[in-house]
């Protein structure tokens, strides 16, 4: 067992950050002063209508601790990855439908692999 201070996620255990950490700590006296503060609006002071709608709390959760971010040229490698997948995918077909040179169209495309 651990005996420091940080709180993971069980499933991952990634570190959260101090942001989940002050959430868990506070969540519970948070909800009990909405529950309070809702009563006494509604049910005992009648000054807020029962019908208003509940705020939606904007917490930081264990979602947080989840989330992998995809550092940009990483999505830019990728994204041109699959545009010259697309590219080559419809050049093959149009050397194929067309009587182009296949062994020349593989020729280059092993050379333009290799330069990646």
């Amino acid at each position: 067992m651990d005996d420091g201070n940080d709180v993971y996620a069980i499933d991952t255990l990634r570190v959260c950050t101090p942001d989940v950490v002050q959430t868990i700590q506070t969540v519970e006296g948070t909800g009990q002063h909405q529950c309070k503060t809702f009563c006494q609006q509604r049910l005992v002071e009648c000054t807020v209508p029962v019908t208003a709608p509940i705020t939606r709390n904007k917490i930081h959760l264990f979602t947080q601790c989840h989330a992998r971010k995809t550092k940009p040229t990483q999505t830019s490698k990728l994204a041109a990855v699959r545009n010259d997948c697309s590219l080559f995918s419809r050049l093959y077909i149009a050397c194929q439908t067309r009587s182009g040179d296949l062994d020349a169209f593989l020729h280059m495309r092993i050379s333009h692999i290799h330069l990646l």
